[in-house]
């Protein structure tokens, strides 16, 4: 492995977790505003009717006219009605919404928790000599909640797909990113990417000329069917265990 002079950073999972299941966050949201909702039922949902706004309006409606809220506001509608709660009225649905909307917002602690040796990592890895940035299909919250974890000191910029209009896997988004480091745009042989998907994380980049690395903070590329897609000597536990590997191979 060459020595690289940059890295970017996927960051749901990658650098940051929900503290909670997204079920619960949603159906605490509820309560506060007198609708009962079972967490296991708004979990099971979420993914899929995620997936399909994501399809529908992809990078959260920046191309269809809506504000990232309003797209928020109407997934969170969607949520409650296919895990089967249908007593909710609009305006109370509404007012979920809305305090869902405030809660990670802010970047609220209670929302997100940083993952195990996160700012180790980091720090190493700027240490060495790294310039480091953001590549992620993240909203506009991702600054506040950034500076709320004190990870935003690390990171020369963030490109997220709301802001650009184009998401990962597509090229676009990493070209973009090639362009933001501190001290001038860098070739792709010279960044690697770090996430935890294996299409947006790791072929995605790869397929432009970057290198990449996955984090598998729960051992879920563990599966035989999985790693016939990636090479296992890309594969990190933490962003600790990145920063050995590197050091390593510039030996």
């Amino acid at each position: 492995m060459s020595r690289l002079k940059a890295l970017t950073f996927d960051v749901t999972n990658t650098l940051i977790k929900a503290r909670r299941s997204i079920g619960h966050q949603y159906a605490d949201a509820a309560r506060a505003h007198g609708i009962e909702a079972d967490p296991a039922a708004l979990e099971s949902v979420f993914e899929t009717t995620m997936a399909q706004k994501k399809c529908e309006q992809p990078d959260y409606g920046k191309h269809h006219g809506v504000t990232s809220r309003e797209w928020w506001a109407d997934l969170v509608r969607r949520v409650f009605a296919n895990a089967g709660i249908k007593d909710a009225s609009p305006s109370a649905l509404a007012k979920v919404s809305d305090t869902l909307w405030e809660h990670f917002q802010d970047g609220a602690t209670d929302a997100w928790e940083v993952l195990p040796n996160v700012h180790e990592g980091l720090e190493a890895l700027r240490a060495n000599g790294l310039r480091l940035g953001i590549v992620s299909n993240f909203d506009s919250t991702l600054a506040a909640t950034l500076r709320a974890h004190r990870l935003n000191v690390y990171f020369d910029f963030a490109v997220t797909s709301e802001q650009l209009g184009v998401s990962k896997p597509e090229p676009g988004i990493f070209k973009k990113a090639l362009g933001e480091f501190d001290g001038g745009p860098l070739s792709p042989g010279d960044v690697g990417h770090v996430g935890d998907e294996v299409l947006n994380d790791y072929v995605a980049p790869r397929n432009l000329g970057m290198t990449a690395f996955l984090v598998d903070n729960e051992g879920h590329l563990s599966s035989s069917l999985v790693q016939r897609s990636f090479d296992r000597r890309h594969v990190v536990r933490d962003l600790k265990g990145l920063s050995k590997l590197l050091a390593t191979s510039e030996e």
